[in-house]
């Protein structure tokens, strides 16, 4: 599937690039700004604004398109749920690697995203008991974006570890950088606890974050920024990363 526009929407497909800008880059990516469209819910422009990020193509080559996870209030799509050990690390209850495909998105709308991959029911594995935890036989074509309460997503695998964390890096910042229109990002993103962080009036403003949003857990975060309603968030250990509605979290860390 080639990176493509079209009268109906965006194509998406990601492929390592050979060469990525640097901090700073001529042309940084597009800002990222919620659609001035009368959507249905309050998490469904700053979601649409998010997802068209990756439509940009220098994150498109970073991301892979087939390794994504949808969470509503009922289902997950793409991935099932574990128990994982309590860690000071960053880390999520997702099983892995992400299977979910993230089809096509029709920009400036609210209307429902294609993709495709199992789902399942939010029943973690993690012992003997696993009724249910499979999910059912369901060939899913499209997901509706107002049932959206989080999103998780790799990035495009390189031949060797080191390409892949180097690929991880550059769409991390990459992505800082269009949540911050005009901001350059040096090094990596700051994740180091401050006084400040327990005073903030907004998730959003934590340099790092744990939270619940329905049978998503997210732990140890690194915040990225947010657009809208949505917070970007980025897991260093399992090289993935998320965006969560804020007015669907559960729990805070």
């Amino acid at each position: 599937m080639d990176m493509s526009q079209h009268n109906s929407g965006y194509m998406t497909t990601g492929r390592p690039g050979e060469c990525a800008p640097e901090c700073c880059p001529p042309e940084p990516p597009v800002c990222a700004r919620p659609d001035e469209t009368d959507c249905c819910c309050a998490c469904a422009a700053g979601l649409s604004a998010a997802l068209q990020l990756l439509c940009d193509a220098r994150l498109a080559e970073l991301v892979d398109f087939s390794q994504f996870a949808f969470f509503t209030g009922g289902f997950v799509l793409g991935t099932s749920l574990n128990c994982p050990d309590n860690s000071t690390a960053a880390y999520d209850n997702l099983t892995g690697p992400l299977a979910g495909v993230f089809e096509k998105i029709t920009p400036c709308t609210c209307e429902n995203l294609e993709v495709s991959g199992q789902i399942y029911y939010p029943i973690p594995v993690c012992s003997s008991e696993t009724c249910c935890a499979s999910g059912p036989a369901f060939d899913v074509e499209e997901i509706a974006l107002c049932a959206i309460k989080a999103v998780a997503f790799g990035v495009s695998a390189g031949t060797t570890t080191a390409e892949t964390e180097a690929n991880y890096q550059q769409l991390k910042r990459l992505l800082w950088q269009a949540l911050h229109c005009g901001a350059c990002m040096p090094g990596t993103v700051p994740t180091k606890a401050t006084p400040c962080d327990n005073a903030a009036d907004c998730v959003g403003r934590r340099r790092t974050l744990s939270v619940t949003v329905g049978p998503l857990l997210v732990a140890n975060a690194a915040v990225l920024g947010s657009v809208a309603d949505v917070i970007v968030l980025a897991n260093d250990t399992d090289q993935r990363f998320y965006f969560i509605c804020s007015s669907a979290i559960d729990l805070i860390g």
